[in-house]
């Protein structure tokens, strides 16, 4: 657990960038750390880039404002989401 959360520690920027911004090396390095506990890594990372799609689609076209609202509204409420504690809690 102590290597994980080191790992964590010195690579977290790189969970903050969006996947094509990543270089090859840097995408191992975040399925790694995906793949490792705790899980919540992982659902924020996924939380991450559901943001990123309310924006743009997959092929990075920009969304209509309709298409946006309604991927927002999808993102917003994901129980996923809902269930994770906030800073608040």
């Amino acid at each position: 657990m102590r290597q994980v959360r080191e790992a964590l520690r010195e690579h977290r920027f790189l969970l903050m960038r969006r996947p094509e911004h990543l270089s090859a090396d840097q995408q191992a390095l975040v399925a790694d750390l995906l793949a490792s506990p705790p899980a919540e890594v992982k659902t924020a990372r996924t939380f991450l880039l559901d943001w990123y799609a309310v924006w743009k689609d997959d092929q990075g076209n920009r969304r209509s404002v309709a298409d946006a609202r309604a991927f927002y509204e999808a993102w917003r409420s994901n129980p996923v989401y809902l269930a994770m504690p906030t800073s608040h809690d």
